[in-house]
């Protein structure tokens, strides 16, 4: 029985790539069975005797689509040129962009849906579709406002349209989520097109920092600044410049965990501006904890912004990956939030799918915290 599953399994892999092959389902059996029956049909010595399958209907358990399911013509179909909107956790991801020799990256996994949900051709370069990112996230970093945009299969004019967000979503792992979609011109481009980004950065008070002083720090960062201090440097990059328009820190708005537990409140770093370096908002971070921990002078951010006084790049540790979140992507009025649409039935999904997640996590945070309190 198992060998005959996992021929079963090979077969299936082979005859419908991308899709996966699922014992238990009669559904998958049935189309297996159904296209292995035509493949034997058409060499059959006998096939010529017989009917062409065009005069057949081939119609599977419940009507509908024939039981050949070969998927669309993509050299036929129109295409929409949409920006999408994408959300992921990335802790277990080595980045959001697509790597040569490695799977576990959010962009790998999002363009898998693409094909599992057969919107872009199976060997489509992303080339091909005029694909652009507004940010390129490093591993371990998360995103709330992730933008992309490239043209998927559409339908013809006067049909419904297709249902971008659900499809994606049903073939993306738990952690990673698309919240939105919009039309947008062929001629825009999510890197160049965006006039900002909006990063946070979150950590837990826990009564060592000064929050006003990393205030004072932080405001030194707002302006035109040369960054090469605060960036692990590459030699693709042709300058070190770049504007912050807003850095601040304050209280989380939201936070969860049962007051005085000993663990602190939450607060948040936020940095506002046209682009980033990188690594450049954890090595903002570590310099602001050092100053809110009295290990920095508040000065330090205005010295080591002048590349006269500071020369090189200061010794400190980067702030850890996991606590960044890329919070939004700003267009300038061309893609604003409210731009990108999702159906009221994908977002119930959306919504519960994020909220089981959530239960989920507090579960785990109440399981560390009576660990917490035995030992204590």
């Amino acid at each position: 029985m198992e060998e005959a599953s996992s021929l079963a399994s090979s077969l299936f892999a082979v005859l419908y790539p991308g899709e996966a092959y699922v014992e238990s389902s009669e559904s998958s059996r049935e189309r297996l069975a159904s296209r292995l029956a035509q493949i034997a049909e058409s060499i059959s010595p006998q096939h010529s005797n017989k009917k062409s399958r065009r005069d057949v209907p081939q119609t599977r358990r419940g009507g509908g689509r024939p039981s050949e399911d070969r998927g669309p013509d993509f050299a036929a179909c129109p295409y929409a040129y949409v920006a999408l909107r994408i959300a992921y956790f990335g802790w277990r991801y080595y980045g959001f962009a697509r790597l040569k020799d490695i799977e576990e990256t959010v962009e790998g996994h999002f363009f898998n849906a693409l094909r599992r949900g057969r919107l872009i051709p199976p060997e489509a370069d992303p080339l091909e579709l005029d694909y652009s990112r507004c940010g390129r996230t490093d591993k371990g970093v998360s995103a709330s406002g992730q933008v992309v945009a490239l043209k998927l299969r559409s339908v013809p004019e006067g049909r419904p349209p297709l249902d971008y967000v659900t499809i994606i979503n049903r073939n993306l792992p738990e952690d990673i989520r698309v919240l939105g979609c919009s039309p947008v011109s062929e001629s825009f481009h999510a890197r160049f097109d965006a006039g900002g980004r909006h990063y946070k950065y979150f950590f837990v008070q826990d009564g060592s920092y000064d929050l006003v002083a990393m205030n004072r720090a932080a405001a030194a960062f707002v302006g035109e600044h040369n960054f090469k201090n605060f960036c692990k440097t590459d030699d693709s990059v042709n300058t070190y410049v770049r504007r912050i328009d807003r850095c601040y820190i304050e209280p989380c708005a939201t936070t969860y965990g049962a007051a005085g537990d000993g663990i602190g409140p939450m607060c948040v770093f936020n940095v506002q501006g046209s682009a980033f370096l990188w690594h450049q908002v954890r090595c903002m971070m570590s310099v602001l904890q050092s100053v809110g921990k009295g290990a920095l002078p508040v000065s330090s951010v205005e010295k080591y912004l002048d590349l006269d006084r500071q020369t090189s790049r200061p010794q400190y540790t980067m702030a850890r990956e996991e606590p960044l979140l890329l919070f939004r992507c700003a267009f300038d009025g061309n893609l604003e939030p409210e731009d990108f649409s999702i159906a009221p039935s994908a977002r119930t999904k959306v919504v519960a799918h994020l909220t089981t997640m959530a239960r989920d996590l507090r579960i785990k945070h109440q399981l560390v915290m009576e660990v917490l309190e035995g030992i204590r």
